[in-house]
């Protein structure tokens, strides 16, 4: 199991929530694990910062945070979106098409995907 360390890489805030009783019983978050050679460091992290500036663009209540491990080739992904067909629109996008087509091939381990549940949570 790889443990992480890890540290901001990408962070868009979040829309205000409205009532989050509401709003967590349809959320889907997903958690996203990858490593890559370091050799390929600046290539990823910049397809990181394009994809999310896309997600950013078009997805205005997609939540979507990117973190790098102090390690420098291992990252997560965590994604919450407001409901099923949010990710799936996410999904069929070209921008996410693109940023696979480019990720993957570099990835040394991974991208391994994890849905997750809402537990609970503290400031925004």
């Amino acid at each position: 199991m790889l443990q992480y360390v890890v540290t901001p890489l990408v962070y868009r805030r979040p829309p205000p929530k409205a009532d989050a009783r509401t709003e967590n019983r349809n959320m889907i978050v997903k958690l996203i694990r990858y490593r890559i050679r370091r050799i390929d460091a600046s290539v990823v992290e910049a397809a990181v910062r394009d994809f999310v500036s896309a997600v950013a663009e078009h997805e205005r209540q997609t939540t979507y945070h990117t973190y790098r491990a102090t390690n420098g080739v291992s990252y997560v992904h965590l994604m919450t979106f407001p409901d099923d067909a949010a990710e799936q629109r996410h999904r069929s996008a070209a921008y996410t098409k693109a940023f696979v087509d480019r990720l993957y091939p570099l990835c040394d381990a991974g991208p391994t995907f994890t849905d997750l549940e809402p537990l609970a949570s503290a400031g925004d």
